[in-house]
Protein backbone atom coordinates (compact mmCIF):
# COMPACT_ATOMS: atom_id res chain seq x y z
CA UNK A 1 0.00 0.00 0.00
CA UNK A 2 1.85 3.25 -0.99
CA UNK A 3 0.33 6.66 1.04
CA UNK A 4 0.98 9.71 -0.80
CA UNK A 5 3.39 11.99 1.41
CA UNK A 6 1.74 14.89 0.61
CA UNK A 7 -1.56 13.70 2.64
CA UNK A 8 0.21 12.34 5.39
CA UNK A 9 2.00 15.87 5.91
CA UNK A 10 -1.07 17.73 5.83
CA UNK A 11 -2.60 15.66 8.64
CA UNK A 12 0.76 15.46 10.46
CA UNK A 13 0.63 19.43 10.46
CA UNK A 14 0.09 20.66 14.35
CA UNK A 15 0.45 16.84 15.53
CA UNK A 16 4.15 16.23 15.25
CA UNK A 17 5.17 16.45 18.70
CA UNK A 18 2.46 13.72 19.79
CA UNK A 19 3.71 11.78 16.97
CA UNK A 20 7.15 11.99 18.18
CA UNK A 21 6.57 11.08 21.62
CA UNK A 22 4.90 7.72 20.04
CA UNK A 23 7.11 7.03 17.19
CA UNK A 24 10.74 8.35 17.94
CA UNK A 25 11.75 7.78 22.15
CA UNK A 26 14.88 9.02 21.52
CA UNK A 27 13.15 12.86 20.90
CA UNK A 28 11.71 12.50 24.19
CA UNK A 29 13.89 15.52 25.60
CA UNK A 30 13.74 17.17 22.96
CA UNK A 31 10.26 17.22 22.91
CA UNK A 32 9.53 18.19 26.64
CA UNK A 33 12.24 20.73 26.29
CA UNK A 34 10.34 22.17 22.40
CA UNK A 35 12.46 24.93 21.21
CA UNK A 36 16.11 23.90 23.76
CA UNK A 37 19.22 22.46 23.11
CA UNK A 38 19.48 18.63 24.58
CA UNK A 39 21.93 15.98 23.92
CA UNK A 40 21.63 14.62 20.29
CA UNK A 41 19.46 11.31 19.80
CA UNK A 42 21.75 10.28 17.60
CA UNK A 43 23.98 7.59 19.52
CA UNK A 44 27.33 8.24 17.17
CA UNK A 45 27.17 11.26 18.22
CA UNK A 46 28.11 12.18 21.79
CA UNK A 47 26.98 16.33 21.76
CA UNK A 48 25.14 16.62 25.21
CA UNK A 49 23.34 20.42 24.08
CA UNK A 50 23.96 19.76 20.03
CA UNK A 51 20.11 18.67 18.98
CA UNK A 52 17.06 21.18 19.47
CA UNK A 53 13.45 21.25 17.85
CA UNK A 54 12.38 24.27 16.33
CA UNK A 55 9.99 26.62 18.26
CA UNK A 56 7.56 25.65 15.62
CA UNK A 57 8.10 21.77 15.41
CA UNK A 58 4.66 21.13 16.08
CA UNK A 59 3.71 22.42 12.87
CA UNK A 60 6.46 21.49 10.85
CA UNK A 61 8.35 18.63 12.77
CA UNK A 62 11.49 20.52 11.66
CA UNK A 63 14.75 20.15 14.37
CA UNK A 64 18.45 20.49 13.98
CA UNK A 65 21.76 18.98 15.27
CA UNK A 66 25.05 20.96 15.20
CA UNK A 67 26.81 18.12 13.74
CA UNK A 68 24.37 15.83 12.12
CA UNK A 69 22.77 18.74 9.88
CA UNK A 70 19.33 20.49 9.59
CA UNK A 71 15.71 18.43 9.04
CA UNK A 72 13.22 20.77 7.79
CA UNK A 73 10.38 18.95 8.27
CA UNK A 74 8.83 15.88 10.20
CA UNK A 75 9.45 13.07 7.90
CA UNK A 76 12.80 13.20 7.24
CA UNK A 77 13.58 13.90 11.02
CA UNK A 78 11.99 10.55 11.39
CA UNK A 79 13.88 8.85 8.77
CA UNK A 80 17.40 9.83 10.50
CA UNK A 81 16.59 9.80 14.23
CA UNK A 82 14.18 5.76 13.76
CA UNK A 83 17.26 5.17 10.73
CA UNK A 84 13.86 4.47 8.43
CA UNK A 85 13.49 4.45 5.21
CA UNK A 86 11.13 6.73 3.02
CA UNK A 87 8.85 4.37 2.56
CA UNK A 88 8.64 2.84 6.22
CA UNK A 89 8.39 6.41 7.51
CA UNK A 90 5.45 7.01 5.58
CA UNK A 91 3.54 3.60 5.95
CA UNK A 92 4.18 4.68 10.37
CA UNK A 93 2.89 7.58 9.96
CA UNK A 94 -0.12 6.45 8.33
CA UNK A 95 -1.04 4.18 10.80
CA UNK A 96 -0.20 6.36 13.88
CA UNK A 97 -2.77 8.93 11.70
CA UNK A 98 -5.11 6.32 10.31
CA UNK A 99 -5.05 6.84 7.47
CA UNK A 100 -5.70 4.27 4.37
CA UNK A 101 -4.84 4.49 0.75
CA UNK A 102 -8.50 5.49 -0.24
CA UNK A 103 -7.30 8.95 1.52
CA UNK A 104 -4.19 9.58 -1.16
CA UNK A 105 -2.69 9.24 -4.03
CA UNK A 106 0.28 8.03 -5.50
CA UNK A 107 2.79 10.90 -5.67
CA UNK A 108 4.05 11.95 -9.02
CA UNK A 109 7.99 11.59 -9.22
CA UNK A 110 9.69 14.51 -9.60
CA UNK A 111 13.34 15.87 -10.37
CA UNK A 112 15.49 16.48 -7.75
CA UNK A 113 15.08 20.22 -8.27
CA UNK A 114 11.70 20.24 -8.45
CA UNK A 115 11.64 18.66 -4.78
CA UNK A 116 13.56 21.26 -3.09
CA UNK A 117 12.14 24.34 -2.57
CA UNK A 118 13.73 27.50 -3.94
CA UNK A 119 15.00 29.51 -0.26
CA UNK A 120 12.45 32.56 0.92
CA UNK A 121 14.11 35.84 1.26
CA UNK A 122 13.80 35.75 4.86
CA UNK A 123 16.20 32.52 4.39
CA UNK A 124 18.35 34.06 2.20
CA UNK A 125 18.64 37.09 4.17
CA UNK A 126 19.67 34.61 7.28
CA UNK A 127 21.90 32.59 4.95
CA UNK A 128 24.12 36.00 4.18
CA UNK A 129 23.81 36.84 7.82
CA UNK A 130 25.34 33.80 9.10
CA UNK A 131 27.91 33.79 6.06
CA UNK A 132 28.84 37.50 7.16
CA UNK A 133 29.17 36.17 11.34
CA UNK A 134 31.61 33.14 9.93
CA UNK A 135 33.43 35.24 7.95
CA UNK A 136 34.16 38.05 10.47
CA UNK A 137 35.01 35.41 12.77
CA UNK A 138 37.72 33.67 10.84
CA UNK A 139 39.17 37.25 9.97
CA UNK A 140 38.92 38.05 14.23
CA UNK A 141 40.99 34.70 14.52
CA UNK A 142 44.83 34.85 14.53
CA UNK A 143 47.12 31.92 12.84
CA UNK A 144 48.55 29.05 15.49
CA UNK A 145 51.97 31.00 15.12
CA UNK A 146 51.04 34.39 16.11
CA UNK A 147 52.06 35.68 19.47
CA UNK A 148 48.76 36.22 20.95
CA UNK A 149 48.26 32.55 19.97
CA UNK A 150 49.40 31.07 22.90
CA UNK A 151 46.64 29.67 24.32
CA UNK A 152 46.37 27.81 21.37
CA UNK A 153 49.31 25.96 20.88
CA UNK A 154 49.43 24.69 24.57
CA UNK A 155 46.24 22.45 23.52
CA UNK A 156 47.96 20.71 20.89
CA UNK A 157 51.41 20.68 23.19
CA UNK A 158 49.24 19.32 25.75
CA UNK A 159 48.26 16.32 23.10
CA UNK A 160 52.02 15.73 22.68
CA UNK A 161 52.23 17.88 19.43
CA UNK A 162 55.37 19.77 18.86
CA UNK A 163 54.00 23.92 18.78
CA UNK A 164 57.04 24.54 16.30
CA UNK A 165 56.75 21.98 13.88
CA UNK A 166 53.64 19.94 13.51
CA UNK A 167 51.21 22.92 13.67
CA UNK A 168 52.68 24.80 11.15
CA UNK A 169 50.52 22.67 8.06
CA UNK A 170 46.82 23.68 10.00
CA UNK A 171 47.61 27.54 9.22
CA UNK A 172 45.06 27.09 5.85
CA UNK A 173 42.31 25.98 7.69
CA UNK A 174 42.77 26.09 11.79
CA UNK A 175 43.14 29.08 13.32
CA UNK A 176 42.84 30.52 17.18
CA UNK A 177 40.41 33.38 18.80
CA UNK A 178 41.13 34.78 22.09
CA UNK A 179 37.59 35.87 22.77
CA UNK A 180 35.29 33.97 21.18
CA UNK A 181 31.69 34.15 22.74
CA UNK A 182 30.45 31.07 24.24
CA UNK A 183 26.30 30.47 24.06
CA UNK A 184 24.19 27.87 25.99
CA UNK A 185 20.33 28.03 25.55
CA UNK A 186 20.57 31.58 23.54
CA UNK A 187 22.64 33.40 26.23
CA UNK A 188 26.06 34.23 26.66
CA UNK A 189 27.54 33.07 28.91
CA UNK A 190 31.61 34.70 28.56
CA UNK A 191 34.21 35.00 25.66
CA UNK A 192 36.26 32.13 25.80
CA UNK A 193 39.80 31.15 23.92
CA UNK A 194 38.94 28.79 20.95
CA UNK A 195 40.36 27.32 18.08
CA UNK A 196 38.09 27.98 15.08
CA UNK A 197 38.43 24.99 11.92
CA UNK A 198 37.05 25.28 8.81
CA UNK A 199 34.18 22.97 7.53
CA UNK A 200 33.85 22.33 4.11
CA UNK A 201 31.28 20.30 2.08
CA UNK A 202 31.66 17.48 -0.05
CA UNK A 203 33.04 19.61 -3.13
CA UNK A 204 35.34 21.64 -0.97
CA UNK A 205 33.83 24.59 -0.42
CA UNK A 206 33.62 26.11 3.17
CA UNK A 207 30.13 25.97 4.58
CA UNK A 208 30.64 26.72 8.83
CA UNK A 209 33.14 26.65 11.65
CA UNK A 210 33.94 23.81 14.09
CA UNK A 211 35.02 25.78 17.29
CA UNK A 212 36.74 23.75 19.98
CA UNK A 213 36.47 25.83 23.66
CA UNK A 214 39.27 26.16 25.88
CA UNK A 215 40.21 27.76 29.05
CA UNK A 216 43.53 29.94 29.73
CA UNK A 217 45.97 27.30 30.38
CA UNK A 218 44.87 25.78 27.05
CA UNK A 219 42.65 22.90 28.38
CA UNK A 220 39.34 22.03 26.87
CA UNK A 221 36.66 23.83 28.69
CA UNK A 222 35.68 22.25 31.21
CA UNK A 223 31.90 21.58 32.43
CA UNK A 224 33.20 23.29 36.28
CA UNK A 225 33.51 26.16 34.64
CA UNK A 226 30.19 27.03 34.42
CA UNK A 227 27.46 27.55 37.69
CA UNK A 228 24.39 25.31 35.78
CA UNK A 229 24.28 21.53 36.76
CA UNK A 230 21.25 20.06 34.81
CA UNK A 231 23.43 19.60 31.54
CA UNK A 232 27.22 19.20 31.32
CA UNK A 233 28.23 22.41 28.34
CA UNK A 234 30.10 20.84 25.05
CA UNK A 235 33.54 22.10 24.68
CA UNK A 236 32.91 21.41 20.56
CA UNK A 237 30.71 23.23 18.84
CA UNK A 238 29.98 23.98 14.95
CA UNK A 239 28.21 27.19 13.68
CA UNK A 240 24.99 26.66 12.43
CA UNK A 241 24.85 26.13 8.87
CA UNK A 242 23.07 28.96 6.45
CA UNK A 243 19.68 27.39 5.07
CA UNK A 244 19.71 25.32 1.92
CA UNK A 245 23.18 24.40 2.68
CA UNK A 246 24.83 21.09 3.93
CA UNK A 247 28.13 20.03 5.42
CA UNK A 248 27.08 16.10 4.97
CA UNK A 249 30.34 14.44 3.41
CA UNK A 250 32.66 16.95 4.24
CA UNK A 251 35.59 17.56 6.20
CA UNK A 252 38.06 19.54 7.33
CA UNK A 253 40.79 19.95 5.10
CA UNK A 254 44.18 19.37 6.27
CA UNK A 255 46.69 19.24 3.58
CA UNK A 256 45.96 17.93 -0.23
CA UNK A 257 44.89 14.56 -0.63
CA UNK A 258 46.51 12.06 -3.21
CA UNK A 259 45.20 8.84 -4.00
CA UNK A 260 45.34 7.51 -0.73
CA UNK A 261 43.52 9.76 1.92
CA UNK A 262 42.99 9.19 5.65
CA UNK A 263 39.73 10.14 7.34
CA UNK A 264 39.41 10.24 11.24
CA UNK A 265 37.18 11.78 13.62
CA UNK A 266 38.62 14.57 15.46
CA UNK A 267 41.57 16.99 15.10
CA UNK A 268 43.67 15.56 17.17
CA UNK A 269 43.61 12.15 15.80
CA UNK A 270 44.06 13.46 12.45
CA UNK A 271 46.85 15.13 13.05
CA UNK A 272 48.55 12.36 15.28
CA UNK A 273 48.08 10.02 12.06
CA UNK A 274 49.59 12.45 9.84
CA UNK A 275 52.78 13.95 11.95
CA UNK A 276 53.81 9.97 13.15
CA UNK A 277 52.90 8.24 9.42
CA UNK A 278 52.95 11.31 6.84
CA UNK A 279 49.87 10.46 5.69
CA UNK A 280 47.28 13.05 4.91
CA UNK A 281 44.14 12.45 6.92
CA UNK A 282 40.94 14.14 7.30
CA UNK A 283 38.93 15.08 10.38
CA UNK A 284 35.05 14.68 9.82
CA UNK A 285 33.90 16.42 12.67
CA UNK A 286 32.27 13.27 14.59
CA UNK A 287 31.56 9.94 14.02
CA UNK A 288 28.33 10.29 12.64
CA UNK A 289 30.42 13.13 9.68
CA UNK A 290 32.61 10.16 9.59
CA UNK A 291 30.03 7.70 8.72
CA UNK A 292 28.81 9.72 5.79
CA UNK A 293 32.13 11.05 4.04
CA UNK A 294 32.52 11.07 0.26
CA UNK A 295 36.21 11.59 -0.71
CA UNK A 296 37.16 13.82 -3.20
CA UNK A 297 37.86 12.85 -7.03
CA UNK A 298 41.29 11.03 -7.75
CA UNK A 299 41.25 9.19 -4.23
CA UNK A 300 41.49 5.59 -4.47
CA UNK A 301 42.08 4.39 -0.98
CA UNK A 302 40.52 5.84 1.78
CA UNK A 303 42.51 4.74 5.56
CA UNK A 304 39.78 5.66 8.39
CA UNK A 305 41.29 5.98 11.76
CA UNK A 306 38.62 5.51 14.40
CA UNK A 307 38.49 6.49 17.72
CA UNK A 308 38.18 3.08 20.41
CA UNK A 309 35.16 4.30 22.74
CA UNK A 310 32.99 2.07 25.04
CA UNK A 311 29.71 3.06 23.30
CA UNK A 312 31.45 1.26 20.20
CA UNK A 313 30.27 4.82 17.74
CA UNK A 314 33.52 5.12 16.45
CA UNK A 315 34.26 1.51 15.23
CA UNK A 316 30.63 1.61 14.08
CA UNK A 317 31.00 4.61 11.78
CA UNK A 318 34.14 3.42 10.42
CA UNK A 319 32.95 0.17 8.79
CA UNK A 320 29.60 1.83 7.83
CA UNK A 321 31.78 3.84 5.47
CA UNK A 322 33.88 1.35 4.52
CA UNK A 323 31.23 -0.48 3.58
CA UNK A 324 29.69 2.50 1.68
CA UNK A 325 32.58 3.24 -0.39
CA UNK A 326 33.53 -0.29 -1.16
CA UNK A 327 30.65 -0.93 -2.64
CA UNK A 328 31.55 2.41 -4.55
CA UNK A 329 35.08 0.02 -5.94
CA UNK A 330 37.16 2.48 -3.18
CA UNK A 331 39.72 0.61 -1.39
CA UNK A 332 39.22 1.12 2.54
CA UNK A 333 41.09 -0.08 5.93
CA UNK A 334 40.05 0.61 8.88
CA UNK A 335 42.15 0.90 12.44
CA UNK A 336 41.15 1.21 15.53
CA UNK A 337 43.44 1.80 18.25
CA UNK A 338 45.68 -1.16 20.06
CA UNK A 339 45.25 0.25 23.35
CA UNK A 340 42.66 -1.04 25.39
CA UNK A 341 40.36 0.92 27.65
CA UNK A 342 40.58 0.62 30.88
CA UNK A 343 38.56 1.71 34.38
CA UNK A 344 37.17 5.05 34.10
CA UNK A 345 38.21 5.40 30.60
CA UNK A 346 35.67 7.10 27.83
CA UNK A 347 37.64 6.28 24.69
CA UNK A 348 41.07 6.14 23.49
CA UNK A 349 42.08 7.59 19.83
CA UNK A 350 45.16 7.72 17.70
CA UNK A 351 46.89 10.96 19.75
CA UNK A 352 46.74 8.60 22.89
CA UNK A 353 48.22 6.32 20.95
CA UNK A 354 51.20 8.41 19.47
CA UNK A 355 51.59 9.94 23.38
CA UNK A 356 52.09 6.43 24.70
CA UNK A 357 53.84 4.10 22.09
CA UNK A 358 54.83 6.53 19.08
CA UNK A 359 55.03 5.08 15.96
CA UNK A 360 55.43 1.45 16.93
CA UNK A 361 51.87 1.96 17.54
CA UNK A 362 50.85 2.72 14.07
CA UNK A 363 50.58 0.26 11.12
CA UNK A 364 52.61 0.46 8.46
CA UNK A 365 51.82 3.20 5.80
CA UNK A 366 52.27 2.79 2.70
CA UNK A 367 52.39 5.96 0.12
CA UNK A 368 51.56 4.25 -3.36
Amino acid sequence: MFIDYRTVQDHARGQWLDIFRSLAPALDDAVSKNGRHVRCPNPQHDSPDGFRLFKDSNETGGGICSSCGSFAGGISLLQWVNDWDFKTTINQLAGHLNLTSQDTVKPVQRSVQQVHRPLSDEEKKKGEQRKKQMNAIWQESLPLEHAESEVGRMYFVRRGFSATRHIVGLKPVIRFHPAMPYYHEGTCQGNMPCLVSLVSDKAGKPVTLHRTFLDKEGKKLSPNAFPWKESAPSAKKIMPLPPGVSMTGGAIRIGEPGAILGVAEGIETALAVSVTTGQTVWPCVSASMLQKFIPPAGVREIWIWCDLDRSKAGVKAAHALKSQLTNKGIQCRVNVPPMPLVDGEKSRDWADVMTAMGRMGFPAFRTH
